[in-house]
């Protein structure tokens, strides 16, 4: 699966679960490089994703980041299609406030 399918199908979970979602446009003059694609606030929980195709690489400046919003105690990780099944269940965890089953199945997910 290429990547706008794939962003659009998360997109779509996120807006229909009413989780505030952004999509950072890469490349633009005012978006940092190396910052995740999607940002999103689930029930008061910070997340950063970076979507990938089932092909596509991480760069380095995107793994920094990653680990950045990682230490910081949000949850930054890279979402490719084989993953969505996992995110979808991180996803309604979060939004019933089951932060524990949301934190061990992020647990699955690439990071750094």
């Amino acid at each position: 699966m290429n990547e706008t399918p794939f962003k659009n199908k998360v997109q779509k979970l996120l807006k229909g679960c009413g989780v505030y979602v952004h999509k950072n446009w890469g490349g633009g003059r005012f978006t940092k490089s190396g910052t995740p694609d999607i940002f999103c606030c689930i029930d008061g929980t910070f997340v950063a994703i970076e979507l990938k195709s089932d092909i596509g690489k991480v760069e380095e400046l995107q793994k920094y980041h990653i680990s950045e919003i990682n230490r910081a105690r949000g949850y930054g990780f890279v979402l490719y299609p084989k993953d969505y099944n996992n995110f979808e269940k991180f996803v309604n965890f979060l939004n019933k406030g089951y932060l524990k089953q949301a934190h061990e199945i992020s647990k699955d997910f690439e990071t750094y």
